[in-house]
């Protein structure tokens, strides 16, 4: 994995870790062929494939999806706690799951709508690709 990223804002660009240092203790997440993620220390990446159809509304269930999974990580973390061993970031946890739970979805969405996928054909698919990734025990 790359130990530094450089992200584009507007016209500038900047390494990740110049942010990191300025901002204090943030988690950034950029998209694109491959998602990274990063708190500064750990750098994750997500490229399983996706579609290569983009709609509107794509980063409403990314963020949603993120959302509930930092608060799975973060309660996790809380119940481990197991001593001498240091747990990742929940933040990043929850990136990596909804990054790879959306790219699941639009891809199930797209082999079955193809072009004319929308975002409602993606939502109808979260819970199939949500248990193909992590199947209920």
């Amino acid at each position: 994995m790359e130990n530094h990223i450089r992200i584009g804002i507007g016209c500038w660009q900047v390494n990740v870790a110049t942010v990191f240092l300025r901002i204090g203790s943030i988690t950034v997440l950029r998209k694109g062929k491959s998602d990274y993620i990063s708190d500064g220390e750990t750098v994750c990446s997500v490229s399983i494939f996706g579609s290569p159809r983009r709609c509107g509304g794509q980063g409403d269930i990314l963020s949603g999806s993120i959302a509930v999974f930092l608060s799975w990580a973060r309660k996790a973390a809380s119940i481990e706690g197991s001593p001498g061993s240091r747990p990742m970031n929940p933040t990043i946890l929850g990136c990596v799951a909804g990054c790879a739970l959306l790219r699941k979805a639009a891809s199930v969405a797209f082999e079955e709508k193809k072009r004319s996928t929308l975002t409602s054909d993606i939502i109808e698919c979260l819970g199939t690709s949500l248990e193909e990734i992590s199947p209920t025990l």
